[in-house]
């Protein structure tokens, strides 16, 4: 059975399509970098050249690839243990790849980062836009559209055709649920998996979502993962950032520079910087 940090490589792969420079360009001319939630080391290789780096990262396994890969500091422990001494203050904090959305406790982590930077520092960070799927949890519980955004929905069979939907390579996983291709890779056995993601489970009340992936090899063999996230929207993100001690800067929708729409925009991007 793989393990569960091979299977969020084998997720994580190649990342978003232009993470890596986005993050690479807006940390450029940063003395020191602190990224949170460093996995493997995927993006933090691409960050430590000609800066000072530290990531944290709580998996063992992750963390001995990640010191494999990156050219600095890599740290095991949580995203809330206290930095060793001497460690901050850094110019630019990073979080990537739904990293805040790990947590529940976003205010605290917020609050991590900006004690962990020097005054005026940089704090970039990606999460998906959750709005769409918030809101379409709440009309289907019954609820309406409370915050008036699915506005093209005009029944229940609307809703649940835009709930599920089979992708172009969709297949029926357990009790008939469909579940779409995400990704195919190859893992460092050289095995080839196949990468499914099922239709998320969406709990508004909680603000919680959960996404279960499963993983089939070439040879057979299979395993499932499930990741649960809590979300946040948009706007209590901007209000989380603000009571921080962040102003936003500027808000994207995507790696290259998207305009963020709340209805359309998978992702959203956040490059703040701390208050003096």
């Amino acid at each position: 059975m793989p393990s569960s940090a091979m299977l969020y490589s084998l997720l994580h792969l190649g990342g978003f399509a232009g993470d890596v420079d986005f993050y690479r360009g807006r940390t450029a001319g940063a003395a020191r970098i602190l990224e949170l939630g460093a996995g493997d080391g995927r993006v933090g290789a691409e960050l430590c050249a000609g800066s000072q780096y530290v990531g944290v990262e709580l998996c063992a396994e992750f963390v001995a690839a990640a010191r494999e890969r990156v050219n600095g500091t890599v740290l095991e422990a949580d995203m809330f243990t206290p930095l060793p001494e001497g460690t901050a203050p850094f110019d630019a904090v990073v979080l990537c790849a739904n990293t805040l959305f790990c947590t529940p406790r976003h205010a605290e982590l917020l609050a991590r980062c900006s004690e962990a930077m020097a005054p005026r520092g940089s704090l970039l960070f990606d999460v998906y836009n959750a709005a769409p799927w918030h809101d379409e949890a709440l009309y289907i519980a019954g609820e309406g559209c409370a915050r008036g955004s699915a506005e093209g929905w005009e029944d229940a069979e609307d809703a649940e055709d835009a709930e599920g939907g089979e992708g172009e390579e969709g297949e029926e996983g357990e009790e008939g649920e469909e579940k779409d291709l995400l990704v195919r890779a190859i893992d460092e056995a050289g095995r080839k998996w196949s990468v499914f993601e099922r239709d998320p489970e969406v709990d508004a009340a909680k603000r919680q979502i959960v996404c279960t992936y499963d993983f089939e090899a070439e040879s057979g063999e299979r395993a499932s993962q499930a990741n649960v996230h809590h979300y946040a929207l948009p706007d209590q993100l901007r209000a989380l950032l603000d009571a921080a001690g962040f102003e936003v800067e500027a808000t994207f929708g995507g790696f290259e520079g998207e305009a963020f729409d709340e209805q359309e925009s998978d992702h959203l991007i956040f490059a703040a910087r701390r208050r003096d």
